[in-house]
């Protein structure tokens, strides 16, 4: 009777202790970036007490399930992209800033920026600043599932830009083998980067956020 009273709280226990580990969303796109901010937050979490794993998905529009609750949030998110997410709460650490340039195919001629709109935007699904481009555009869009399939579509589209930010441009043109041009001096936009959680994990978000804040002072 103990053995089998054993085994359950072990059963028990452990599958308390799964339920308990945050599943917080990632993007193989981020292994673009070149500062690892997926073992920054693991730590963090870490430190603060706290179990997570990390799941990563090949595109980025995973923010419907972290809204809804079916993940425990997001990695890396930029704010200006959050805003219809009532669900999901800012770890209120900056991560990163990006600044946001328009990319060409490099044998292609920059468009005249007052005359972008009449060009097509090439985007990728759940970034939401592509939904802005789209918007503005008069020559319609194309989106896709993933960066790589984005920059196929943009060197087989003529009158096609993209815009990306400038830090993973280079490991961009690498990962695809592309050349590409940017265009302008100044960025379109530039954007803040932070990791989310589900607003039901709010209450750890004050010691996450300070241990954050510890590893990007040493970094």
């Amino acid at each position: 009777m103990r053995y089998f009273l054993k085994v359950l709280l072990l059963l028990l226990f452990s599958s308390y202790s799964v339920a308990n580990v945050l599943q917080i969303a990632t993007s193989n796109n981020l292994k673009l970036l070149n500062v690892d901010y997926q073992h920054l937050l693991e730590v963090a979490i870490t430190n603060a007490g706290f179990q997570v794993n990390f799941v990563e998905f090949d595109t980025a529009n995973t923010l419907t399930k972290s809204n809804l609750g079916q993940l425990d949030g997001e990695l890396y998110r930029y704010s200006y992209t959050m805003r219809q997410y009532d669900n999901l709460s800012m770890i209120p650490i900056k991560l990163n800033s990006s600044a946001l340039f328009v990319y060409v195919p490099q044998k292609k001629e920059c468009p005249d920026f007052q005359t972008l709109t009449e060009y097509t935007p090439v985007g990728v699904t759940g970034i939401a600043y592509f939904d802005d481009l789209y918007a503005s555009s008069l020559a319609g869009f194309i989106e896709q599932d993933s960066v790589t399939r984005a920059i196929e579509s943009l060197m087989k589209t003529p009158l096609s830009y993209t815009v990306f930010p400038e830090d993973i441009a280079p490991s961009l043109m690498q990962l695809t083998g592309a050349k590409l041009k940017r265009c302008y001096q100044q960025p379109l936009l530039v954007l803040s980067a932070y990791s989310y959680l589900h607003k039901k994990h709010a209450d750890k978000i004050g010691a996450i956020s300070r241990e954050l804040n510890t590893l990007l002072l040493t970094q």
